[in-house]
């Protein structure tokens, strides 16, 4: 009976130290997803405030070629020549596009520019949108929220600790096949 009771608790410590550790290069690989997350935020906060300002193009110029990928996913790369106005200053300007939209001549289509260079265009799409980078950030920081509370569990409850080393471990012996939470028991 004491030897059963031993190496269930041998087992129990075993498991929590794995789960551990386990958690530890998990929350290392977390911070490091994160951190890119918060630098892709930065990086599109920086281009929404670069091209400030949206308006309609006219395309005067369009060389389109179709593309399609091995799912049969079909888009459009389209080397364009738009023309616009600014301030009653008419500009003519390439820019490349690559979506679902394939443009002929006289088509419109929406751009942003940089207020300090008229000549400085993007295409106005999702990537452009100023509320982009705070939703990229806003995941960040749940996902930030979220590491830190795994790692405290982790470090501060030993059965959550031994529950994540049980999952862990099974989960490398038998790849592809995770073990569910309802089938973990622990008695002590």
């Amino acid at each position: 009976m004491s030897n059963n009771i031993d190496l269930k608790n041998v087992a129990y410590e075993g498991t929590a130290m794995y789960g551990r550790v386990n958690g530890v290069a998990s929350c290392i690989c977390g911070t490091i997803f994160i951190c890119i997350m918060y630098g892709v935020a930065y990086y599109l906060y920086n281009r929404s405030k670069k091209y400030n300002q949206s308006i309609n193009s006219t395309v005067t110029s369009a060389d389109c070629t179709l593309n399609k990928n091995n799912k049969g996913a079909i888009s459009y790369y389209c080397n364009l020549v738009v023309s616009y106005t600014i301030n009653n200053v008419k500009y003519s300007n390439k820019i490349v596009t690559n979506g679902k939209m394939k443009y002929n001549v006289n088509d419109s289509l929406k751009i942003k520019y940089n207020d300090l260079d008229p000549n400085d265009i993007i295409e106005d799409n999702i990537l452009t949108t100023s509320s982009l980078p705070y939703i990229i950030g806003g995941c960040a920081l749940c996902m930030c929220i979220a590491l830190y509370i795994y790692t405290y569990l982790l470090f501060y409850s030993k059965s959550f600790a031994a529950t994540s080393g049980a999952i862990s471990a099974v989960s490398s012996i038998i790849p592809g096949s995770p073990m569910p939470l309802t089938d973990i028991n622990i008695d002590m």
